[in-house]
């Protein structure tokens, strides 16, 4: 009987097209489940699966190509043809080359409009037209003189009118171009000192800048209409903003969103993703509340040393060292982690950096929703009080799990 179990991908959540998790079969093959994280028809896909075995090393590279897909916006969707491992796979890494929806296209590492090609429509609609040469006609003095004299009067009536004919196609295409290109338009909310600039990506928005001050800023949930779906990469970077309060539901937070901002509190109801250094180096960041299924990416609050508060929602995710050099964090709140050591929040170790060094000594709380808990999964947590450690009633405690407490 065929057994498998169930990865949750820790690499690159930030894609357009991401792996979620995958099922690793005894069979040495995998079965993977992506997600389409925009809100576009995905049409096509290119993506490579790296291979490693215990000692992670590298093993392997495949490249696979799946054309003639048709998956809706934010739908997740299994990819029906098993991969086949090489022998010693012990675990995969996912790393997206191209990606065609409707109007947009991923390649290089960059999310670009698709250009509109007005002369290959033209020639698609119509056809290439050929023309065959005409023979010549043999024309005397007087003929040729005739003709002269025409074709001086045509460019003097033909001339204004052309220039008019092709000022009215020029404008055409232009409207054609802002109609077919109306969503890369700024949209700019502003209120009380602030503006907030959003692009519109058929009918949702996502936040691209934020420009003046704002001590206490909401998040609506939409604009103008449409539904808020995202805060873009650096939006909020180095801004002066206090405290934030996202009601937007089912939003994802990009690369360095708030990266050096003077952020002090943040709180949202629906975060499915944050993106890499989200909050990194917001030195005034003193609490953080997400209630949501939310995938956490490396980095994320790197240099936050007043940070003292992190609740993550029971259902997140956590990837990579999110909270580096944060030195005075009490309560931490999570879900789930693919991470062995919990310490591993905080950074890497070397010969330099010891478990103790990494972790901050004022560390009093810890709430997690994990269904297994390792006997080496508390390492270097003896600050922590038994008491002050809470997980699932039903979890699984290999022997001597908690004996790293107090």
């Amino acid at each position: 009987m065929s057994t498998s179990k169930v990865i949750y991908n820790k690499y690159h959540l930030d894609y357009p097209v991401s792996l979620i998790k995958y099922y690793l079969y005894e069979e040495d093959y995998v079965i993977l489940i992506l997600a389409n994280n925009l809100n576009q028809n995905l049409s096509e896909i290119c993506f490579k699966i790296y291979e490693y075995n215990n000692a992670d090393e590298l093993i392997e590279e495949v490249t696979i190509n799946v054309n003639d897909l048709n998956k809706k916006a934010n739908e997740e969707f299994i990819l029906p043809n098993r991969l086949t491992l090489k022998t010693g796979t012990k675990y995969i890494k996912y790393e997206l080359i191209k990606a065609v929806f409707s109007d947009v296209l991923f390649e290089n590492n960059k999310l670009e409009r698709k250009i509109l090609d007005f002369q290959a429509e033209v020639k698609a609609d119509r056809g290439v037209i050929k023309k065959t040469p005409k023979k010549e006609k043999k024309v005397n003095d007087k003929q040729t003189f005739v003709v002269e004299a025409f074709k001086k009067k045509s460019r003097l009536i033909l001339g204004p009118i052309l220039s008019i004919f092709l000022s009215v196609i020029a404008i055409g295409f232009f409207i054609a171009f802002l109609i077919y290109y109306k969503l890369d338009l700024p949209i700019v909310y502003s209120k009380n000192g602030f503006a907030i600039t959003f692009s519109e990506y058929e009918d949702r928005l996502i936040i691209t800048d934020f420009s003046g001050d704002a001590t206490n800023l909401v998040i609506e949930d939409s604009y103008f209409g449409s539904k808020v779906i995202g805060i873009h990469e650096e939006a909020f970077l180095n801004a002066n903003v206090k405290n934030v309060v996202i009601k937007a539901n089912e939003i994802y937070i990009g690369q360095d969103a708030f990266k050096g901002s003077k952020l002090e509190t943040i709180t949202s109801l629906n975060i499915y993703s944050l993106g890499v250094g989200a909050f990194s180096e917001c030195v005034n960041l003193k609490s953080v509340t997400i209630d949501a299924d939310c995938y956490v990416l490396g980095t994320t609050f790197d240099n936050c040393p007043l940070l003292t508060y992190l609740d993550l929602g029971e259902n997140s995710i956590v990837s990579g060292s999110i909270l580096v050099n944060n030195t005075e964090l009490r309560t931490l709140k999570f879900g789930t982690t693919s991470l062995p050591y919990l310490y591993r929040f905080f950074g890497e170790t070397d010969l330099e950096t010891s478990i103790n060094d990494l972790i901050p000594n004022y560390v009093e709380d810890i709430t997690c929703q994990m269904a297994n808990i390792s006997n080496y999964f508390l390492t270097g947590f003896y600050m922590v009080e038994r008491e002050n450690f809470h997980y699932p009633e039903d979890a699984y405690l290999m022997p001597g799990a908690l004996d790293h407490l107090r």
